[in-house]
Formats: C-alpha cells, sequence, structure tokens
C-alpha cells in the first residue's frame, strides 16, 4: 500500500484465490438456481472464542421452485391466503463458514445462520457487531425481493443472539433497524453498521422530473444508531460520508 496527502494505492492484487464455492447441500449452486447468490464475503474473529468465521449472502441449496412453504412456515393466516403464490423461488440465507487455520486459506462450509425460505431472496452484505456480550447480526435486502404478499422496505435489518451460533431473535420485533423513506424509497442501499454504531451508506437513486432518476454512486449522509438488549434507535445524522477511526475518538 503506498499514501500520499492525495491518495491511497493498493498493489500486488494480481491473483484471485477461491476459498470455498457454493456446494449445493447447505447453498443454492448455479446449476440448481440460474439466479443464485453466493457473494459479499465478511470474515471476522469472533471475540469468544478467537477463531476466524465468515458470514456471506447465499440461498439455500435445492432446485429452484423445489422449496416447499408449509403452514408450520406461514403459521396462521386469514382464509383465502393459503395459496403461497412465488414464495417457493424466495431462499434467501446468510451463510456461514470457519477457517480451519488462522491463516484463513483453508475453510469448512457450514449451515446458514439464518434463512428467509418463503420470505425474502436477498440478504445482502451480512456482517456483524459484537456488543455487551451479545451477536448482533446486520443485514441489507430491497423491498422487491420479498415474497408475493409481503413488503418491507430497503433498508438495514437486524438480529440479535447470545452465541454466535444462534438463534436469533429479530430485532425490535420487526428486523427493520433502518429503512428509507416511503417519499423516497431508494434515496440509499449497501450499509454497513460500524462498531460504534454510525451506519454508512450509498446515495442510490436521485429522483429527476417524473419518473427519471440517475444513480448517486457516492456516500450518503452517515447515521448513529443505539443499540440497547433488542431494540435499536436512530440518534444522530452526520455529514455525506462521515467515517471517524473507531479506535481512540469519542462521537458526540
Amino acid at each position: 500500500m503506498q499514501t500520499d496527502n492525495n491518495s491511497v494505492k493498493l498493489s500486488g492484487f494480481d491473483k484471485v484465490i477461491p476459498l470455498f464455492s457454493a456446494d449445493g447441500v447447505y447453498y443454492q449452486t448455479e446449476e440448481q438456481n440460474e439466479y443464485w447468490n453466493f457473494r459479499d464475503p465478511y470474515p471476522f474473529i469472533d471475540p469468544n472464542d478467537g477463531n476466524l468465521y465468515m458470514v456471506f449472502e447465499g440461498n439455500v441449496a435445492g432446485d429452484r421452485g423445489s422449496h416447499i412453504i408449509s403452514s408450520a412456515d406461514m403459521g396462521d393466516v386469514p382464509p383465502g391466503f393459503e395459496d403461497v403464490g412465488g414464495a417457493k423461488y424466495k431462499v434467501g440465507c446468510i451463510g456461514f463458514a470457519v477457517a480451519r487455520y488462522s491463516t484463513g486459506n483453508n475453510w469448512e462450509i457450514l449451515p446458514p445462520l439464518l434463512t428467509a425460505v418463503g420470505v425474502n431472496d436477498q440478504t445482502e452484505r451480512p456482517h456483524f457487531v459484537f456488543k455487551d456480550g451479545k451477536y448482533y447480526l446486520f443485514t441489507i435486502s430491497h423491498q422487491y425481493t420479498y415474497a408475493d404478499g409481503l413488503k418491507g422496505p430497503d433498508g438495514v435489518y437486524g438480529f440479535v443472539s447470545d452465541s454466535l451460533f444462534g438463534p436469533y431473535t429479530p430485532l425490535n420485533g420487526s428486523g427493520l433497524v433502518l429503512s428509507n423513506p416511503s417519499s423516497q424509497p431508494f434515496q440509499a442501499y449497501s450499509h454497513s453498521v460500524m462498531p460504534n454504531g454510525l451506519v454508512t451508506s450509498f446515495i442510490y437513486n436521485v429522483p429527476g422530473r417524473g419518473d427519471k432518476f440517475r444513480i448517486g454512486g457516492t456516500e450518503a449522509p452517515t447515521v448513529q444508531i443505539k443499540i440497547v438488549g433488542n431494540r435499536t434507535f436512530v440518534v444522530k445524522q452526520f455529514d455525506y460520508g462521515f467515517i471517524p477511526p473507531l479506535k481512540n475518538i469519542v462521537v458526540r
């Protein structure tokens, strides 16, 4: 890495080495679903056991459309709403893997930490915040990746557990932590919750005249949330792209 007063340059990234691939047992492969998801790796060290793990976006294994949404999955529904429609195509999950060695060059795929079968097809950019001995698992998703008849905004969704391996409970009852306003449902995306509670994202769609819009493609204003047990609260907004050092600084 080379730095000067105006830039940071990275070099030496000439060779791509795959760490692991979708196995078709826990995670859907391209052969099983041409619209498969297997991306957004987030490696981390568990503060309790010191091991190296990774979460990532995936889909639950199985041929596209083969997943059965049972009455147990649906829960109690009013008469006339038993038809699951295209829900069988929604099989998003947060994948999980552990490194056999701390060097990170040998990985074992584990079952998903969280699944959204019948609910949503994308659980993007999963990441953790460790606080008060709890595991806070965050992910982002789109309103258009929900199953038929279900609604949810573009934004950040979160879950909490006392154990890395779960079970995980949705934060705020619904799982929704931070969303775009209904007046501008696509104003920001790709949120990341930092250990200090600051949430960064990028400007997604900038409205134009009529139905026209343009892609923002730059940092959105930073938002600060407060995490208390199984609840979160929005407490402050900062300037565009405000990302301070995570150590030796107090955000007031």
